[in-house]
């Protein structure tokens, strides 16, 4: 025998079960699916890529920018552009060892109508592209030329890279030690005057 409460949880139930297969049956989801960022897939990428890199370990100063808000039902954003300013050391053969500061482009792309947060100023490690318009740094929505406060881990797990090539690991692309970004830490070297 069923009482009233039973019958009316039943029914509740019933209900819910009916409004999420609906929802289910409105329309296809959409969401970003992104590996999480590791330094060693992006050091691999740089290194794979025709494009020059260069590696900085420093601090990254944007100011404090506007940036236009995104329309998210529009599925094809433009990318934000802004200036910025790096400072730290540029990886070489022996590590991170010369000094850097630049004047760079930051770049905030979008994938599909998600699109990249505005980093905050602070200490970066960032892979940032040297091209014949200037050095870019691109953000992406799913992260991976830009890792703000990097670890103690992170910085050895890259300078080993450096030497001995990125193991593949955590969806890394690559494994040969011949496999190294070309960097190019000379783009605007700090004066040896200080």
């Amino acid at each position: 025998m069923t009482t009233p409460a039973k019958r009316s949880l039943r029914r509740g139930l019933s209900v819910m079960t009916l409004l999420a297969m609906a929802s289910l049956a409105a329309g296809p989801a959409q969401a970003l699916s992104c590996l999480a960022p590791d330094v060693a897939r992006s050091f691999d990428e740089a290194a794979q890529s025709d494009a020059r890199y260069m590696v900085l370990l420093g601090t990254l100063d944007r100011g404090t920018p506007t940036v236009p808000e995104r329309d998210l039902s529009n599925n094809s954003p433009e990318v934000v552009r802004l200036p910025a300013l790096v400072k730290g050391l540029a990886m070489t053969e022996k590590g991170f060892s010369s000094g850097v500061e630049a004047q760079i482009t930051m770049e905030l792309g979008c994938t599909g109508p998600w699109c990249a947060q505005l980093p905050e100023n602070g200490d970066v490690l960032a892979f940032i592209e040297l091209t014949n318009n200037g050095p870019i740094l691109r953000v992406n929505a799913c992260g991976g030329h830009l890792f703000a406060n990097p670890t103690k881990e992170q910085v050895a797990r890259l300078e080993s890279c450096q030497i001995d090539g990125c193991p593949v690991e955590d969806g890394a692309v690559g494994d040969s030690p011949a496999a190294t970004p070309e960097i190019a830490p000379e783009v605007t070297p700090e004066s040896d005057t200080k």
